[in-house]
């Protein structure tokens, strides 16, 4: 049994066996105390300290949350992630460790991993993202649980009057928690100058997040952004999240003006009954923590200087997301596949306006009736779709164009991958955006390869194949690298050219191919498209 003394008392944690070695498991440890009774829908504070071992050798339950859609189907399986709901709380504010080495002098590089599920849901445990594997290769891993749904972003005016601003419960969660490791990280053999913040989706926007406030300058070092670099991510007015907020209370039949007193003592289950996501908070609102319309304000500001790793699942970009030049798409409202090439020039027709080339995009590109669709699922992720939400973060170009732009405002270095092999199907997989007949790819499908748990005991659902462990082990040792240095590069893996240098990125399939600057016929077109569409300025007006 190991023993870690941390500054609110001495923890004790499990050992794991690896093929690469032990792993110290530390689960459950309190950053904070229990966000319950007069802490609900406010700032964390400190735990209360103890006095002898705690023991942190189980993990503790998830934060509270409603489930929608694809999520989670009806009988509570999660798939690919667990094959039961896991045990919620309202007391959540906990994080987990895995290290090799507990030596205070070890300065081992630090990961600090948020988990995904937007601003609503998602758990610090998921299988997928089991820490052992990295953590065995000499690193520490850290994954953070948090408040989310109703407890975690909810804004009223009841709370601004009683603290000045209302919303971003989680996102202060993130940073006291950040707080926390930066104070106690030492005594688990990690290094408190060395860490890097990452996350996948929403986990992406929470890793952002953190760049873009000041406490993170000389904390964080680099950033991994999975499915979605939130560079550009909008923040929400305080009055909108506001209105929001009431609007969601009362779809949950909750009295909108109610006290704060009277809405603290309801049961927490009462904001877990069903309503559409876009009814829950899924937003960080603009305040003091982020004071500016968008997060490229703070990283402009504060994220230049540290490391970059982004990539995307290939298909998973929206190709009808509404564009902010040319409003009219998706036309009519249709969002439909493309059963031919009328209906794919129609459409790109509208969205590049005076950009489309003469005679229709389809002649440009070669493309066929049959191939109309997956084309234009293919276009959208290379950064050919409108910035309407998640495309935001879902764009290739885009993250390309960050290299630059971070090369133009700081030292940062910038490495962009589209993510196109995929995973080996799994019965529950069959009529849902992972089903193989929906084609291309499907997001969050790189978490067991970047994590190296391509294995049986994980996931006994996939036929995991050789090939599959092989690019684990290339997209896992590319994450190691980077962790320790902001360069993902190393001995015996494919070269991965930095986004800086000439709009660089590598493509993981089932092997990585790098490219270098515009080396597709449709390059142009979407780059011109993409600086169009997120109004690209110089780093020296951006940060002005």
């Amino acid at each position: 049994m190991d023993v870690v003394t941390t500054k609110n008392g001495r923890v004790s944690g499990y050992r794991a066996q690896h093929p690469h070695g032990h792993v110290a498991h530390f689960r459950g440890v309190p950053y904070a105390a229990p966000p319950v009774g007069a802490l609900r829908w406010a700032p964390p504070i400190d735990p209360v300290p103890w006095t002898g071992v705690r023991s942190c050798t189980e993990e503790t339950p998830g934060a509270m949350q409603q489930f929608h859609g694809d999520w989670q189907r009806r009988d509570g399986y999660v798939p690919g992630y667990y094959d039961r709901t896991p045990p919620m709380s309202e007391d959540c504010l906990y994080l987990n460790v895995a290290t090799p080495d507990v030596t205070a002098t070890a300065a081992l590089p630090v990961y600090v991993w948020f988990h995904g599920g937007g601003l609503t849901n998602g758990f610090a445990n998921e299988a997928p993202t089991d820490p052992t594997a990295l953590a065995a290769r000499g690193i520490v891993v850290v994954s953070v649980a948090h408040r989310v749904n109703a407890f975690g972003y909810l804004a009223l005016p009841q709370l601004r009057a009683e603290q000045g601003t209302s919303g971003n419960y989680g996102l202060r969660d993130l940073l006291k928690a950040m707080e926390w490791i930066d104070d106690n990280i030492r005594a688990f053999g990690g290094d408190p100058t060395n860490i890097t913040v990452g996350g996948i989706s929403g986990g992406t926007q929470k890793a952002c997040a953190i760049v873009a406030h000041p406490a993170s300058v000389g904390r964080v070092r680099h950033v991994i952004t999975m499915s979605g670099l939130k560079w550009k991510q909008p923040l929400a007015d305080q009055s909108w999240a506001e209105e929001h907020g009431r609007s969601m209370l009362r779809r949950l039949g909750i009295d909108p003006d109610a006290s704060l007193d009277t809405l603290r003592a309801l049961d927490a289950d009462v904001f877990l009954e069903s309503i559409p996501r876009d009814a829950l908070p899924d937003y960080m609102v603009r305040d003091e923590l982020l004071p500016s319309d968008d997060l490229a304000a703070g990283i402009d500001r504060y994220g230049l200087d540290v490391d970059w790793l982004d990539g995307l699942a290939l298909g998973e970009a929206d190709v009808f997301a509404r564009s902010t030049t040319a409003p009219t798409v998706p036309l009519g409202g249709a969002r439909e596949p493309f059963r031919d090439t009328q209906h794919f020039d129609e459409h790109f027709a509208a969205l590049l306006g005076d950009l489309a080339p003469a005679g229709g995009l389809a002649a440009h590109l070669d493309v066929s009736d049959d191939d109309a669709w997956s084309t234009a699922r293919r276009l959208a992720t290379s950064g050919l779709a409108g910035s309407e939400r998640t495309n935001v973060s879902r764009n290739l170009m885009l993250d390309r164009l960050f290299g630059q732009h971070v090369a133009d405002g700081g030292s940062g270095r910038v490495f962009t991958y589209l993510w196109s092999h995929r995973p080996p199907t799994a019965p529950h997989d069959i009529g849902t955006p992972r089903d193989p007949a929906s084609g291309l790819n499907w997001h969050g499908g790189d978490l067991w390869y970047q994590f190296g748990t391509t294995t049986a005991d994980i996931a006994p659902e996939r036929a995991w194949t050789e090939t599959d462990r092989e690019v684990a082990h290339v997209l896992s040792s590319y994450v190691l690298n980077f962790v320790r240095t902001g360069d993902p590069n190393g001995p015996g893996l494919p070269e991965w050219p930095r986004s800086d240098d000439d709009l660089g990125w590598i493509d993981i399939g089932d092997r990585v191919v790098a490219h270098r600057g515009l080396d597709d016929r449709a390059d142009p077109l979407i780059r011109a498209f993409v600086e169009r569409e997120y109004a690209f300025r110089p780093v020296a007006d951006a940060t002005t």
